[in-house]
């Protein structure tokens, strides 16, 4: 009887122990904000995607801006026999300035293509960092879960072993069975297999981490704070809304669409001619029989589309074939972020009810097993061996609610990167 009440209070203490797990007070821990903030400023993809936007927008002032005016300093018709500037009438020293000015309207749209191609270029650089975002958050989570795991495994090794040692006492003494030993104990080297490769996850996870702060893999890392469950109030028709409004993928797409537009307009004006203005001086030496006078000219010159239906009208149909295509590519996109939405939205709430269903149904009924299963062995009305199943359906049930609540938050961290909204 006084063996009995030993296990019982040793099983109980144990259990506690991992329903109520001691706080470290001054313990510094992993945040998430911390996290993101330095993912944001440090990941080498965000900084990439970055610098092609400050590209694209240099570029943008580039297309709108005139060809660079052309200079001419030069001598005109100098005799060859006689090589001087007062022996021959026409012979004069020449300084030109032209200057090319596209058809009107031109420049601008060249120019408003340019910057709804940078436009576009930013909403992907923000839609990469909303992904980051995730990815951080993605690795943060497992990172809890997989403390969380190695801290249930403990829990229930010290529980084991605890029970391995009550069967060999019994067995010692003839009132238990050899099976009961060799149960209690392969049960527990499992358990301590699996905390071995739960230690070597965390390591993998903590390198993960670090490789997205663009840190290197083997830096140390403190373990991550403890999260309640984020709560997730919106409607799927709240989200579809959200995500045709906010959705970088979808405002990528549209201003492409915006900058084809552009390019169709430049094309159809593209048959209309260009002008080229110039204008010269010519100085003339005064001679022995004819007098030094200056001339100026002015010409303007244009190109005569002479090869418009090859060449110019050609372009218009290029042009509209890629404006479809890009209308296509934005139907594309705003179906696979509406499926997207109504896939995550289906996990979500899929997980919520699983929360829900292990809280409330399979981790208190399989507490109350192992509580009925500890005082049925006490009297010997159940044997060992249901004693360690009991316990150790207890132990999967743990492991996978825990691995339930990091799969919703995961599901969340995607759902936020496709409605482009912070939910947490």
């Amino acid at each position: 009887m006084a063996q009995g009440l030993l296990l019982a209070i040793s099983i109980w203490g144990i259990f506690l122990t991992g329903v109520f797990p001691a706080v470290s007070y001054g313990q510094e821990r992993l945040t998430l904000k911390v996290l993101i903030d330095e993912a944001v400023k440090a990941n080498p993809e965000i900084r990439t995607l970055k610098n092609r936007v400050e590209s694209f927008r240099a570029a943008t002032p580039q297309a709108g801006a005139l060809p660079d005016p052309m200079l001419t300093i030069g001598v005109d018709n100098v005799p060859v026999s006689n090589p001087s500037f007062d022996a021959f009438l026409p012979t004069s020293k020449v300084i030109g300035l032209s200057q090319k000015f596209p058809f009107p309207g031109k420049l601008a749209l060249k120019e408003k293509a340019a910057s709804l191609r940078a436009d576009s270029m930013d909403a992907l650089y923000r839609d990469r960092v909303t992904e980051i975002i995730r990815r951080v958050k993605d690795a943060y989570f497992d990172l809890l879960f997989i403390n969380e795991s190695i801290r249930i495994n403990k829990r229930n090794r010290d529980l084991l072993s605890g029970l391995a040692d009550v069967a060999a006492t019994k067995y010692s003494v003839g009132k238990g069975l050899q099976q009961d030993v060799l149960k209690a104990q392969v049960e527990l080297s499992g358990i301590i297999n699996e905390l071995i490769v739960l230690h070597q996850k965390k390591e993998t996870a903590k390198a993960r981490i670090n490789t997205l702060l663009n840190r290197a893999p083997e830096t140390p890392l403190a373990d991550p704070e403890e999260r309640p469950a984020t709560p997730f109030p919106f409607t799927l028709k709240e989200l579809e809304t959200k995500a045709l409004k906010k959705s970088l993928p979808l405002q990528a797409a549209q201003k492409l669409i915006e900058g084809s537009e552009a390019d169709l307009h430049f094309a159809e004006k593209a048959i209309l001619p260009d002008f080229n203005f110039a204008v010269t001086y010519k100085q003339r030496e005064e001679g022995a029989n004819f007098p030094g006078n200056d001339w100026f000219s002015a010409f303007v010159t244009v190109n005569i589309p002479l090869y418009a239906k090859r060449k110019q009208r050609q372009g218009v149909i290029e042009s509209q074939a890629e404006l479809a295509r890009r209308e296509s590519t934005y139907n594309e996109v705003k179906n696979r972020v509406l499926f997207a939405i109504q896939d995550t939205f289906a996990e979500i709430a899929k997980e919520k009810n699983l929360i829900r269903l292990y809280k409330k149904g399979f981790l208190p009924q399989a507490r109350q097993s192992l509580d009925s299963a500890i005082s049925g062995y006490q009297v010997n009305k159940v044997d060992f061996l249901t004693l360690v199943d009991n316990q150790l359906t207890l132990l999967k049930f743990e492991l996978a609610y825990a691995r339930t609540l990091t799969d919703y938050e995961k599901q969340l961290a995607k759902m936020e990167a496709i409605v482009d909204e912070r939910l947490f």
